[in-house]
């Protein structure tokens, strides 16, 4: 099955979902392949994670798993009140200019494989309010946590 194939056929699958509340919803997709042009993949991608998250906002999703391997994440990822648990592997964390981030309901984040710049930890830390639990694993650019809330803090 050729790739846009099989990417049609999730984002079918995903559109005649009815229920009101979902609670686990993982993605893990590379895309990038020795066989593939890049740039096209990435073009495809991001259209297709949009949908996907948005996906996730929709059905209120509380468990949220990205493996995304240094795509950028879309606008609309950073507002979700729904999301508990944050699993995020080599995914790209860019706030724009006037963008905040709102995960309201986070309570435990682990994050792995991934770089941030300036900034990007204090930001994340500000939008989640009642953020308990952070996980950081081969990360780079980790730097200023501070978090009255946060319980417990594993960096390796």
């Amino acid at each position: 099955m050729r790739r846009s194939h099989l990417l049609d056929a999730i984002d079918n699958t995903l559109s005649q979902y009815l229920g009101k509340k979902l609670e686990r919803f993982n993605v893990h997709y590379n895309s990038v392949e020795p066989h593939h042009k890049p740039n096209v993949d990435s073009q495809i991608s991001f259209t297709t994670y949009d949908s996907w998250i948005s996906f996730a906002a929709n059905a209120r999703v509380e468990n949220l798993s990205l493996t995304l391997f240094n795509d950028v994440l879309p606008l609309n990822f950073y507002t979700n009140p729904f999301l508990c648990e944050l699993p995020l592997n080599g995914c790209l964390i860019t706030l724009e200019k006037g963008i905040s981030m709102n995960w309201n309901s986070l309570v435990q984040l682990h994050l792995r494989d991934m770089s941030f710049g300036v900034g990007v930890i204090r930001d994340v830390l500000k939008g989640t309010p009642k953020l308990r639990m952070m996980k950081l694993l081969s990360c780079i650019g980790v730097c200023n946590i501070i978090s009255e809330g946060l319980n417990t803090l594993i960096i390796i």
